[in-house]
């Protein structure tokens, strides 16, 4: 069985589409994703999903990094950008 992580890979081959925001969608499908499923985040182009600046970014050399709060949540994702409107 393959690992992810140290975790078995129980949902290998299932993909989760992540339409999700703030604490509670983006924790359940960052655990899916330790278990092996592949997670793809749908996100505004327009500068991603809210939770990247929630906290605010850093200044200095590292003021382009997303907050610590996003990363917290969103480890082990795909990310991806869609405009519905056009």
């Amino acid at each position: 069985m393959a690992t992810n992580g140290g975790f078995p890979a129980f949902l290998a081959g299932v993909r989760v589409l992540d339409l999700t925001q703030f604490e509670a969608g983006p924790s359940c499908t960052e655990a899916l994703a330790w278990l092996g499923a592949e997670v793809v985040k749908v996100e505004n182009p327009q500068g991603g999903e809210a939770g990247r600046s929630l906290l605010g970014r850093q200044s200095g050399p590292s003021q382009n990094q997303d907050s610590w709060y996003f990363l917290l949540f969103n480890a082990n994702k795909k990310s991806v950008t869609v405009n519905l409107k056009s």
